[in-house]
């Protein structure tokens, strides 16, 4: 940087003109000989994710930067489970070998010394956690950058979900309905597959994913004239980050594409197929039981919903019962007959001759880690035992009212059974289901897996100014818990949720003042349908509380306590470990920066100025 300056004649009536402007020199010569090395002498690389920070696989991530000094950026990743040195983007766990640019994912860099690369991580075999992404000049592994210019940044990589509501519980036969919702992966070309079972009637068909990951699926008329009356079960099937549907219809079976080459699962036309809630739980089986295994989130998952279909001439859909002409007893379920785990479930009908509603409930036989509810039937309360015939106190009970109907509140937290779809039947006397009569009635619904979603204010926090975590907690626990993990820092929290689901967290200016400048991580713990958070802070330990009555995982304070990602990444691998797979969570990387962050070139800039202004004014 130089000073050009244009010498003029000294006018005499400013005889301390020339004196002023030597001393002037003095000081910006000193000032010069003071700089660094200018940035244009040095080589800066610099790198940069898109959007949060957090992203879920399957998502394109943009990765862009500068590349002051050669033709080249190199790019690598390192995290939970990768080569220590670094991976590869494309394939993380091929290992980065310093001086092999082929090891490397290799960038051009502009003429303007900047560079962009869109990150693919449909496919990828990486865990849910967080990861550092490397950018640099040369061909170096993390092990040997010393003399090498590089910047970092940091992600999560998070495991996908799916939702959806229909238009309509009830449908009216040839009547239209919509199913939206949401499935989170990338949207540019993903779809979702749709299945509805009912009495001798399947269908399936896939609908494309929007770019801001919402779907709609539309039930034309003729689609609607088709459904049999009486109860049906939609499901909504998300292929996950390889954006491969697991499971698909083949001829008269369900097929699974992964398994030896392709194998039938079941019937779902002709003789011998399963039909309605049969076809549905197990087609819900074979998706979570390849889910549950998969920690590369490439096995699809699902929701489902159960509904009604009535003829044209009904606005409302009759319980299903043993008898279609006098049926003592009725029941339905308020909602959408499709809950989430943990939520209260309000059953409530009719009974004009009894006093007692005895309650009882069916459903899979065989749940994932053991038997499941009895064939003949399980009580509301306690699934997996068995009612019996002639004995009232294996039922759930419930006291009519004066005015010939029945309420109870069904609280489905702690019953201890899969995801998937159930019937709930109400009856004038203690029968179990081989000896149902006209006295009884039932309801489907489903049942499904609890999710969290999570936002923060600003990924880039100052210190000493307030900042706010936002989300859904679905099936609307009592609290969420927040951890904050950096360097020689460690927090956590408990914050309500409210009724509809929605939290909120606020770190006040008192706590965002004592968080240390660097690289955060937020974890938000949903406690699932037993509203118990399965792992809390003991003394200077996380225990997994599900573990041997309190098992300490890792230290978080004290000597030998794990800090930053390394301690966001123990907590999340405890979620996934299959010993203790209850809550879920999800997490967000976050930068805190100081209160002034002005960087020496601006400082030096202003000062320069301030030298040319005041030179420009001895003339």
């Amino acid at each position: 940087m130089s000073i050009h300056l244009r010498m003029s004649k000294p006018d005499s009536k400013r005889p301390h003109a020339v004196w002023k402007l030597f001393l002037l020199c003095i000081v910006a010569g000193t000032v010069l000989l003071a700089l660094p090395v200018s940035a244009a002498d040095k080589t800066v690389v610099t790198v940069a994710a898109q959007g949060a920070g957090a992203y879920y696989l399957g998502e394109k991530v943009v990765l862009s930067g500068t590349n002051t000094g050669t033709g080249s950026t190199y790019l690598y990743i390192t995290g939970p489970n990768l080569p220590e040195s670094g991976g590869k983007l494309t394939s993380p766990d091929q290992k980065v070998v310093s001086g092999n640019a082929d090891t490397f994912t290799v960038v051009s860099t502009q003429s303007d010394k900047t560079w962009e690369y869109p990150w693919y991580t449909a496919g990828l075999r990486v865990d849910a956690g967080s990861y550092t992404i490397y950018a640099a000049s040369e061909p170096k592994s993390a092990s040997q950058l010393a003399d090498t210019p590089y910047g970092t940044t940091s992600i999560i990589i998070k495991k996908p979900f799916i939702t959806a509501a229909m238009s309509s519980t009830t449908v009216v036969a040839g009547q239209p309905f919509t199913v939206t919702g949401t499935a989170v992966t990338d949207g540019n070309s993903s779809s979702v597959q749709i299945w509805i079972f009912g009495d001798n009637y399947t269908y399936h068909t896939t609908t494309p994913v929007n770019s801001d990951y919402s779907y709609t699926f539309t039930g034309d008329t003729t689609l609607s004239g088709n459904l049999p009356k009486g109860q049906n079960y939609l499901v909504v099937q998300h292929p996950m980050a390889d954006n491969t549907f697991d499971f698909v219809a083949s001829g008269d079976y369900v097929r699974d594409v992964k398994q030896n080459n392709d194998m039938n699962l079941f019937k779902i036309s002709g003789t011998g197929s399963l039909q309605g809630s049969d076809a549905a739980d197990a087609l819900i089986a074979a998706i979570s039981e390849r889910e549950i295994h998969d920690s590369t989130y490439t096995n699809d998952t699902y929701t489902t919903i159960p509904f009604q279909v009535a003829g044209a001439g009904s606005t409302t859909a009759a319980p299903v019962s043993s008898a279609s002409t006098g049926t003592a007893v009725t029941i339905s379920a308020d909602g959408s007959h499709s809950y989430y785990q943990g939520e209260k479930v309000i059953l409530r009908g009719q009974s004009p001759t009894a006093g007692t509603v005895y309650l009882f409930m069916t459903g899979p036989t065989t749940f994932k880690n053991g038997p499941g509810i009895p064939a003949n039937g399980g009580k509301l309360t306690s699934p997996l035992q068995a009612v019996v015939s002639g004995d009232p106190d294996s039922f759930t009970e419930v006291t009519t009212k004066p005015d010939k109907t029945w309420e109870y509140s069904w609280y489905t937290d702690n019953i201890n059974v899969d995801a998937g779809t159930y019937t709930v039947y109400a009856e004038s006397q203690p029968k179990a289901a081989d000896q149902l009569d006209s006295g009884a009635a039932d309801v489907g619904m489903a049942l499904k897996k609890p999710y969290i979603t999570a936002n923060i204010s600003s990924v880039n926090v100052i210190k000493g100014q307030p900042f706010t975590v936002t989300g859904v907690a679905a099936g609307v626990p009592p609290e969420v818990q927040v951890w904050i993990f950096g360097d020689n820092y460690a927090f956590t929290t408990k914050t309500p949720v409210n009724s509809n689901g929605d939290f909120t967290f606020t770190a006040g200016e008192a706590m965002s003042e004592n968080l240390p400048a660097g690289q955060y991580y937020l974890v938000v713990e949903h406690p699932m349908a037993d509203n118990q958070f399965d792992f809390v802070v003991s003394g200077d330990y996380v225990r997994n509380m599900k573990l041997n009555n309190g098992t300490n995982l890792f230290k978080i304070t004290g000597t030998g306590n794990l800090q930053g990602s390394d301690a966001a990444d123990a907590l999340m691998a405890a979620f996934t470990s299959t010993e203790a797979r209850d809550d879920t969570f999800t997490v967000i990387p976050f930068q805190v920066t100081g209160a002034e962050s002005q960087t020496p070139q601006t400082s030096i800039t202003t000062t320069l100025r301030s030298l040319e202004t005041a030179l420009r004014s001895l003339f």
